[in-house]
């Protein structure tokens, strides 16, 4: 599930389609400008927490999460 929910905050990460990766946002397939429109839509305007795996190294997986949390935020700004 790229979006879910378990109390008030949304959690969000990536994968390609068959299982539950927990990557960094973007480095999956899908497809973020979309499903940020679709929250917007929706009037969701609360957290969106990343679920991340062990992927990588701890500092490689932050540095990807501060990456995406940029992308998100001029996405969200020009939608």
């Amino acid at each position: 599930a790229a979006l879910y929910q378990l109390g008030p905050a949304r959690y969000v990460h990536d994968n390609f389609g068959k299982r539950d990766d927990h990557l960094v946002p973007f480095d999956g397939n899908i497809d973020w400008p979309a499903a940020l429109m679709s929250v917007q839509k929706i009037g969701y305007d609360d957290t969106l927490l990343f679920e991340l795996g062990n992927t990588s190294t701890p500092g490689a997986v932050l540095a990807g999460a501060a990456r995406a949390r940029r992308r998100f935020e001029e996405i969200l700004a020009h939608s």
